[in-house]
Parts: structure tokens; C-alpha cells; sequence
């Protein structure tokens, strides 16, 4: 399909259907001083992290890209490339509200490139999830507050904190407790993710006074083991575990594989989370029939 040089196009694929792989090629009636094509492309699938790509010309290599937001994380996902000079063009939304973009810009520039192939993807590198490790849940007991219970993995690692950019994962064969009172993050943004792929245990101290807990994150994914209470032992009904979800409606999708697509504000497990809490201290009995009056 022919395009007019200076002007700017916007491609629909049709309701639904987003490209997977696309071709473009360069006219040799193209001129270095012609202007350049802007496609504008609405997406409508999930993408982790927007939209990534990777491109190819003739006489280029492979170079990955993926949309960038705008300073105030409520615009649409929007990114553009000189695809013939190698120069990256970001070019801001207009929009605080979606559909999610991108915005593709090609010239003539460069004359010996006139082929650029493209292939979408719906994680980096079109791996979304890492392989599973297989092993033992630990016996001892890591505090989450305690600052060596996150070293192993990495020796500069601190206690989480609570400033919107914490990603966090519990490594697999690790045995976490979360039993810290009160909101996880007083004052502070929540915890940006939170993934389980050992043992992560929400409970109460050894007190006998009531305990509130509130963990606050944008969103939890369980590979491992998620639990608060057991059947033997429910968190009581005198304490109160929340765990409370942020989100913003433009916000980055969760997306763990080709067919697992979780948005964003959710907890998503492809493990096991059990959830335990104590009944009613006096058990609520439906009546058969209408009670008399006196």
C-alpha cells in the first residue's frame, strides 16, 4: 500500500487485532530531502511494559525498543523511532487516557536502508515468565523486617521500602513472614510488586492483644506459596488482614505469558494461596419460616 511523504497516517489492523509482524519497504523514488511518514497505531492487547518490539533493516541489527510514558504516568504509551537513522524520536502524548499508541516514524535519510522488518511481542524478549526452580521450602523462619532475610540473594539488599518503585520477589525455597502491625507503609506509596516464588506468611505476632495487618501493593503474583491463617490455626476474630491493591487505570498491564493476561491491581497465582479465618463466635441459623411478632 503506497504512503505520501509528509503526512501522517493512522493504521487500524481491525477491532481486536494487533500486528504481530510487519514489513515496511522504502520507495527508490524516495529523496534524502523528502520529509518523512508518521503511522500511528492504536494497540488493544495486553503488553508488559507497553508495547516491545524488535526491528531489522538490510544493513541494520537488531534493536529492541518498548513505548515510554510520559512524566506523569497517566498518559497513553507512546514511542516512536527513526527507523533509517537509528535515532530515537519520543514523541508525548496528548492524550491522559487510553487507548495505548505507537507512534512509528520512517524518512528516506538514509538511502541504502530500504527494508525495515518489525515483530511484536507480549513480554521482552517474548519471555514473560522465568522457569520455575523446584525446590524445598526452608525451616527457618525469615522476618521481613529483618534486613538478612534478603541478603541471600543479594548482599546489598535492604529492608524493603515503601516508595512506589520496590519490586520485590521471594525466592524460591524461602520461607518469608510478614508480621508486621499496622499499614506496611505508613505515610509511604505501596510496594510496586510483590512475587512469590517460595513461602511468603502473613500472621500475627505471639501477643494477646489484637493485631491489625495491612500490606499494601499494586500487585502480587504467586508461583509459590501465598498464606494467611491455616485450617488449624485461622487468623482470629479479633485481628484484621488486609492486603490493598493500587492501580491506576493507565498503568502498566501484567502479563506473566501469551495467555495470561492479569491487568493491573490484581493477585494473580499460578501456585497456592490458602486463606483462613476464624467463623462467627455465634453461628448465624436461617429461619424455615417467619418468627412471630410477640
Amino acid at each position: 500500500m503506497p504512503y505520501v511523504t509528509g503526512k501522517k497516517y493512522r493504521v487500524w489492523w481491525g477491532v481486536g487485532l494487533d500486528w504481530s509482524a510487519m514489513k515496511l519497504e522504502l520507495s527508490d523514488l524516495w529523496e534524502t530531502t523528502d520529509k518523512g511518514i508518521y503511522f500511528v497505531h492504536p494497540y488493544t492487547e495486553a503488553r508488559a511494559g507497553g508495547f516491545p518490539i524488535t526491528t531489522s533493516s538490510s544493513t541494520g541489527a537488531n534493536k529492541e525498543l518498548a513505548p515510554t510514558d510520559t512524566l506523569d504516568g497517566t498518559a497513553a504509551d507512546v514511542s516512536g523511532v527513526n527507523k533509517q537513522n537509528s535515532e530515537e524520536i519520543i514523541k508525548p502524548a496528548t492524550t491522559s487516557v487510553l487507548p495505548k499508541e505507537l507512534t512509528l516514524y520512517v524518512d528516506g535519510k538514509l538511502p541504502d536502508k530500504k527494508t525495515l522488518s518489525m515483530k511484536a511481542y507480549k513480554c521482552k524478549e517474548n519471555k514473560c515468565l522465568d522457569p520455575l526452580a523446584d525446590v524445598v521450602i526452608e525451616g527457618t523462619e525469615r522476618k521481613w523486617d529483618n534486613q538478612a532475610s534478603w541478603t541471600a540473594k543479594n548482599p546489598n539488599k535492604t529492608v524493603p521500602k515503601c516508595d512506589g518503585s520496590e519490586s520485590l520477589i521471594v525466592e524460591a525455597g524461602w520461607n518469608m513472614v510478614y508480621d508486621i502491625a499496622g499499614d506496611s507503609c505508613p505515610g509511604g506509596k505501596p510496594y510496586k510488586t510483590i512475587i512469590v516464588h517460595g513461602r511468603l506468611t502473613l500472621k500475627r505476632k505471639e501477643t494477646a492483644t489484637p493485631q491489625d495487618i495491612n500490606l499494601r501493593v499494586k500487585h502480587i503474583f504467586v508461583t509459590g506459596e501465598l498464606i494467611i491463617g491455616t485450617k488449624l490455626k485461622p487468623v482470629p476474630t479479633t485481628d484484621n488482614f488486609k492486603i490493598t491493591l493500587y492501580g491506576e487505570y493507565a498503568a502498566d498491564t501484567v502479563v506473566y505469558d501469551g495467555a495470561i493476561e492479569a491487568g493491573n491491581k490484581v493477585i494473580a497465582s499460578i501456585g497456592k494461596v490458602d486463606m483462613f479465618g476464624s467463623g462467627p463466635a455465634a453461628p448465624v441459623q436461617k429461619l424455615l419460616a417467619d418468627a412471630p411478632k410477640d
